[in-house]
């Protein structure tokens, strides 16, 4: 049941008894709606519910209460647009409730799942109507007797006679296998009729006579049948359909739809003036194939331009149109017209578009419908592609959200990022760390080189593949990434609990020194290699997260401080240490004592480790192609490596590893590093791989 009926009775209610008895009614009911969609649906007991609570409440008798209601509908119907339909349906009260049923075909493509009743003109005379109402619902005779009665005051109000009144009584009812049959007595000024009966008599009929062939020409869809419903004749395109239907029963192939009556030729008879919808037992292709016996061509073709097997698809044949008495014959004509809602209805009956009428609109709506539906389809090709286009941003949104998120969290230890991914408070996560080595490496006289160097790019590149070189030493030696600027910042024992983070962090550097003296070069002089100084402290620290648009790792302690002292004592390829750290270190490490530093006290050179295997060329991921170095450390030369991959780069140009493009490629904009104009002065540096995520910004 759709929500039409019950809004129909909702407004009824409040307007002619008002909002307070609404309530109550609501109230009984426990409902919470004030409103009830037109096109939703319901419940088919939900308004004989409804409708028993409200009589309680309001304290009245079935017949005034839907009377009342079905009055209203009228008005409601009015209110929604159906006005003009209601007025043009018919130019009498008969005609009008003769095309009720046509109506109601029409609305079902609004509301399909509506049980449409049927109504039927049984006699007339000047001062009354007789008629049935048939429908398989209980309790809606009242309804209609309002509807009936509202309806005749709106038509004689659009016709001008405003004297006419029209009364209507429930005269008999009976239940008819599962449907109810209603007989109204209509009582008016049946002006009409009186016309109708004047018009025939004036009529004057000649001979015309016409071949019978013809006529089953210009009607492809008509049945000509006996008494007996035995089908005698049939239209052009019904034979082609259905062939093997003459000389046989017309009720073995078809049931009747329309009108809700028995299909029997006596009855047929008592109905002439009704509009009549046949549909075929069987599906109209299976019934021409089992003619045909094999499928032809034509079938494949059906099969492959039919919609998916869907149990919901309909492919019966619906015809529908008046029944007609050929007295000169003794035969029932049914002219009729197929209905057909797209080219597949056509393709399954084996006909053609040139087959339907031409004195009708049958061509015109299939060739509508077929428009319609090559709109409708491609308006589902532009969605398809719009959705696809929209999955595709959100795929991209998600890894770009990824990718901004890792990024973010890319300045925390694993096990720290975790736990800021799952709402943990950063506060909550600073602590105290008995032991760390802090490293701190840079490059000597940096500010010399970034001063003479005549291509502020060249300094970019030297930094990137620094950095590039050195992250990832930073990995293969289980450390972790501080930060860097002018310098190159580590720890071991901090992020992640380690057996002796001095070890750690001392092969780190000597495995840093070692990449330097082979794979840096001096943009100022490229056949010399950079000159690195590096200081180590150790000693207890406090950690914590820093930070919260971009949280970073930070460690504050006496290890940060003893290397920022040690590296302003530190000169170039040196490794300067403190005893904190010294005593620390294993015996394999070869160590050499320096002078006291204020504020360390003893510091100490670490020059080598004994079993230590010198650094492979594979594990120096350099931007920028190696090549033997005049001077400033290791003469050997090794091979450029730009990851495991085995890409090789330019010269003098940041190349690609195995962590994705440097961060010094491009800027934010995506503008390339040649074409950023850069001060010679303060040159800007967008260096550094930071895991093959992005780059970082700062001024040398």
């Amino acid at each position: 049941m759709y929500g039409l009926l019950l809004q129909n009775m909702a407004e009824y209610i409040r307007n002619k008894f008002g909002d307070n008895m609404w309530a109550k009614v609501k109230e009984q009911l426990n409902l919470e709606l004030d409103d009830f969609g037109a096109t939703e649906t319901f419940p088919e007991g939900q308004i004989a519910k409804m409708g028993k609570t409200a009589m309680k409440v309001l304290s009245i008798k079935d017949e005034e209460f839907y009377e009342g209601m079905g009055k209203y509908f009228v008005t409601l119907a009015k209110n929604l647009g159906y006005e003009k339909t209601i007025l043009q349906l018919g130019r009498r009260i008969r005609d009008f409730f003769l095309n009720l049923d046509n109506l109601h075909d029409y609305l079902k493509y609004t509301f399909p799942r509506m049980k449409a009743p049927s109504f039927f003109i049984e006699d007339e005379d000047p001062t009354k109507l007789l008629m049935q109402y048939r429908t398989r619902r209980r309790g809606f005779h009242y309804y209609v007797q309002g509807q009936v009665k509202e309806i005749a005051k709106t038509l004689f109000l659009y016709t001008g006679q405003l004297d006419n009144k029209l009364d209507c009584k429930l005269k008999k009812q009976e239940i008819v296998f599962d449907t109810a049959v209603f007989h109204y007595e209509l009582t008016y000024d049946n002006r009409g009729f009186v016309e109708y009966t004047k018009s025939l008599e004036n009529r004057s009929e000649s001979s015309m006579p016409i071949r019978a062939g013809v006529l089953f020409e210009m009607f492809p869809f008509c049945i000509l049948y006996e008494k007996d419903m035995t089908v005698k004749n049939m239209g052009s395109a019904l034979r082609n359909c259905i062939p093997q239907m003459v000389g046989r029963k017309l009720t073995e192939y078809f049931e009747l739809i329309k009108p809700l009556v028995d299909f029997r030729y006596e009855v047929i008879e008592t109905r002439m003036n009704s509009m009549f919808e046949l549909a075929t037992q069987d599906e109209i292709d299976n019934l021409r194939t089992a003619h045909e016996g094999n499928s032809s061509g034509k079938d494949s073709e059906s099969e492959e331009l039919q919609i998916d097997d869907l149990e919901d698809v309909d492919k019966t044949l619906h015809i529908k149109g008046q029944m007609i008495y050929i007295k000169e014959w003794q035969l029932m004509l049914f002219l009729a017209c197929p209905i057909m809602k797209g080219l597949n209805n056509l393709i399954w009956s084996g006909l053609f578009i040139n087959e339907l009428s031409m004195h009708d609109y049958s061509r015109d709506i299939m060739l509508a419908n077929a428009q319609t539906d090559m709109e409708a389809n491609l308006k589902k090709m532009q969605l398809a592609q719009k959705e696809n286009l929209t999955k595709q941003n959100i795929d991209r949104h998600g890894a770009l959200k990824k990718q901004n998120d890792e990024l973010g969290y890319m300045f925390l230890p694993t096990s720290i990022g975790v736990e800021v991914i799952k709402g943990t408070d950063p506060d909550s996560l600073a602590q105290k760390c008995e032991r760390m080595s802090f490293l701190m490496a840079e490059i000597e006289d940096m500010e010399t080189i970034c001063s003479k160097t005549k291509n502020p790019v060249d300094v970019v590149n030297l930094m990137n593949n620094m950095e590039s070189i050195f992250d990832h030493l930073v990995k293969k030696n289980g450390c972790y990434k501080i930060s860097s600027n002018m310098e190159y910042m580590a720890e071991a024992g901090a992020s992640s609990k380690v057996d002796n983070p001095v070890e750690k962090i001392a092969d780190l550097a000597l495995d840093m020194k070692d990449a330097a003296d082979q794979a840096i070069r001096d943009p100022t002089n490229p056949k010399k290699s950079v000159k690195l100084k590096v200081s180590i402290g150790t000693g207890p620290v406090v950690t914590g997260v820093s930070g919260r648009l971009v949280p970073k790792f930070g460690v504050y302690g006496s290890p940060v401080s003893q290397s920022t002292l040690l590296m302003e004592e530190c000169k170039g390829n040196e490794i300067l240490v403190g005893s904190s750290t010294k005593d620390l270190l294993p015996q394999a490490f070869k160590v050499k004592s320096n002078k006291d530093v204020e504020k360390v006290g003893a510091t100490f050179f670490i020059q080598n480790k004994e079993g230590r295997e010198a650094l492979s060329s594979k594990d120096i991921k350099a931007l920028a192609p190696v090549e033997k170095a005049e001077s400033g450390g290791s003469e050997g030369k090794a091979e450029a490596s730009s990851g495991e991959s085995g890409t090789e780069s330019k010269p003098g140009a940041p190349a690609v590893d195995e962590g994705g493009p440097s961060g010094g490629d491009t800027d934010a904009l995506g503008v390339p590093d040649a074409d950023r104009p850069v001060s010679v002065a303060a040159p800007t540096q967008c260096c550094g791989k930071l895991g093959g995520k992005s780059g970082v910004c700062s001024v040398l």
